[in-house]
Formats: C-alpha cells, sequence, structure tokens
C-alpha cells in the first residue's frame, strides 16, 4: 500500500510538471506573438508616419512653387479636424471645377497636416488672422484677394472677376442656369406680376448645394428660370425684414414663429407681391418636377 500512494504522488508530479511545461510553453508562445504585434504596429506606425511627413513635405514646396508664381493661384486653408467633410468636400469640388472650366490652379491647405511652424509660415504669407476657413488668390508673392468661411460657387467665382483672375463674364458653368440674385432682385420678382421661382438657400448647406445640381437641370430641360437667394449675403437689415415679413405675404409654418427655425432649401413661388406657393427641404428630381407642374410652371 505505501508503494501505491508513493506511485500517485509521482504520478502528480508528472501531471503537474506536464502542466506546467505547457503553461510556459503557451507564456512564451503568447509573448511572442506579441512581440510580433508590436512589430508590425511600431513598423505601420512608422510606415505611415514616413508617408505623412513625405506628404506634408509635399504640399508645403507646392504651396512655396504656387505662392511665387507668375500665374493666379488659389488656396483652400481649412482645419479638417474642426471643418465638416460636406462643406470642404463641396469647396474642394467648386475648385475643381473652375480648374476644369478656367485652367486656374489650387492647392488643399489642411492645418491637421502641418506642425505649428507650418501654419505660422503659411497664415504669414496668406494674411490670415483668424480660425475660419479661408480662400486666398495669389499671384507672384502677393495676396490680391482672400475670403474667410465657406465661399458659395458662384461667390468663388466673383472673387476670381474681383481680382482680375477671371473675366467679367465668368461664371460657375455646372450652375449656369440658375441665377444667384441679391436682396433688391428678390423684391423685384417677388412684386412682379408673372410667378417667380425663387429659391432661398444659405451658404454651407449641404442639401442646398445638392438641389441646385437637380434644380439646375430641371431649368435647362424645362427652359424656365430658377432664382437663388442666399441668405448668407444678406446684411443684417434685410435679414430681418425677410424674415418679419414672409409670414405675412404667405409662408406658413409654424415653425418659423414658434422656434426661429427656418428650412433650407425653401423654394417660393412668388407673384404680386405674395408667397403663391413653397416647398421645403431637399427634394428628388420628379418631386420638383411634379411640384412644378401642379404650380403650372411646367406647362
Amino acid at each position: 500500500m505505501p508503494k501505491k500512494k508513493v506511485k500517485n504522488e509521482q504520478n502528480v508530479k508528472t501531471t503537474k510538471n506536464q502542466a506546467s511545461n505547457k503553461k510556459v510553453i503557451f507564456q512564451i508562445v503568447g509573448f511572442s506573438f506579441s512581440i510580433i504585434l508590436l512589430i508590425f504596429a511600431l513598423y505601420f506606425i512608422l510606415n505611415f508616419n514616413t508617408e505623412e511627413k513625405s506628404n506634408r513635405r509635399s504640399v508645403l514646396k507646392k504651396f512655396d512653387e504656387y505662392y511665387q508664381d507668375e500665374t493666379f493661384k488659389v488656396f483652400f486653408y481649412y482645419d479638417s479636424d474642426n471643418t465638416e467633410d460636406s462643406k470642404s468636400s463641396l469647396e474642394i469640388s467648386y475648385l475643381l471645377q473652375i480648374n476644369k472650366d478656367y485652367d486656374i490652379d489650387y492647392l488643399v491647405l489642411d492645418k491637421a497636416l502641418f506642425n505649428d511652424d507650418d501654419e505660422n509660415n503659411i497664415e504669414k504669407k496668406l494674411g490670415i488672422k483668424d480660425e475660419k476657413d479661408t480662400i486666398s488668390i495669389v499671384k507672384d508673392s502677393n495676396v490680391i484677394a482672400t475670403q474667410s468661411g465657406f465661399v458659395e460657387s458662384q461667390e468663388l467665382v466673383q472673387l476670381l472677376v474681383e481680382a482680375h483672375a477671371l473675366p467679367e463674364d465668368s461664371k460657375y458653368k455646372p450652375t449656369d442656369n440658375i441665377k444667384f440674385i441679391n436682396y433688391d432682385k428678390y423684391r423685384q420678382l417677388l412684386d412682379s406680376d408673372e410667378e417667380k421661382v425663387v429659391v432661398i438657400g444659405e451658404a454651407g448647406c449641404q442639401y442646398c448645394a445638392s438641389a441646385k445640381v437637380v434644380l439646375n437641370n430641371i431649368s435647362k430641360g424645362y427652359k424656365f428660370d430658377i432664382n437663388y437667394l442666399d441668405l448668407m449675403d444678406l446684411n443684417d437689415e434685410d435679414y430681418r425684414e425677410f424674415f418679419m415679413e414672409i409670414p405675412e405675404i404667405g409662408y406658413n409654418e409654424e415653425s418659423l414663429q414658434t422656434d426661429h427655425v427656418f428650412q433650407t432649401p425653401t423654394i417660393f413661388i412668388v407673384k404680386n407681391g405674395k408667397i403663391v406657393s413653397y416647398v421645403g427641404g431637399i427634394k428628388s428630381l420628379e418631386e420638383y418636377i411634379s411640384y412644378f407642374s401642379e404650380n403650372k410652371i411646367i406647362k
């Protein structure tokens, strides 16, 4: 009996040793796997940083070249960490279209790519004094014009015209059937004895940008004028007058009275000082055509 007991103890020790060995093996394997993962992670980080530094150097080099060039160049300086993707994408799409139509080069400068010294250098050269997104037009190391904040398509073209980078009759071609109007022109259309279509929009509104593309195609296809009033272009007095007046001439949305909310884009059909009909929000091509047909704009 005692010998059997000893044999059992030896078996127990052997089992424990085997378990201990397996545990050590698993620990070694786990440690090795962790090392491999760490190596891959370090490689990825180093490779990413290398590419980022290379991209940064490339952009800075191009910035210096464009800044000193004797032809007009456009710089879009913004911070992707603090700017809505839809706004920056829209602004870049405008610049791309202008580049195609008028052969004016542009460069996108994202603050997130640069260090403090880079930012100070760029902002000093472009004369940027605030944190807003900025469009700058430069020629031969001279800043010809700047515009802070989101710049609408036609406003961007107008900025280039005023800088003498484009001819006076230039326009943003993808929306060439939409007529961009000021507040005085809006008042004239409102008082007309014929029904007029006015889109009320706002710079930076992605739904307005989408609607303009659809409405432009409708205007071209059905051959009638669509006017576009940007609320951001109104001065304080005109802005107040606009919103105080529209409930009295046919705009009956309760949200404007209770919450001071106005939906953009909103289409007004106006005549004889009244809003004959209106529809708010982004719609499909079919819905817009149906709306204009119901109101006999499309006959």
